[in-house]
């Protein structure tokens, strides 16, 4: 706790503005919002952002009463919910930043 403590800290003072924590789970929780919420809050605000992956053990309730939002679940095709971190936060980052049809080049 003292770690992310310490990076909200910073962020607080490199950004002049407390950032808004964004929770990753397997679970649905506390105030739950979708991809595109969160890709278009990301665009619309200036706040910093700070997203919080958990480990298969998920996040302790301390930190989790910290985030403001938990974003959905990744749904597979079964009920099985279990990534490792790695590959969850490759595809939270592409969902909410990555490129989008609006932005296509193409």
């Amino acid at each position: 706790m003292d770690n992310l403590a310490s990076a909200i800290e910073w962020i607080t003072e490199a950004t002049k503005q407390e950032p808004v924590i964004v929770g990753t789970s397997a679970r649905s929780g506390k105030e739950t919002i979708d991809y595109n919420r969160l890709r278009t809050m990301i665009r619309e605000h200036c706040s910093p952002y700070l997203l919080l992956f958990g480990t298969g053990w998920g996040m302790t309730e301390e930190v989790k009463d910290l985030c403001t939002y938990m974003v959905e679940p990744i749904q597979g095709p079964g009920d099985y919910q279990h990534l490792s971190v790695r590959s969850a936060a490759a595809i939270v980052l592409d969902r909410v930043r990555g490129r989008t049809d609006e932005r296509s080049t193409s």
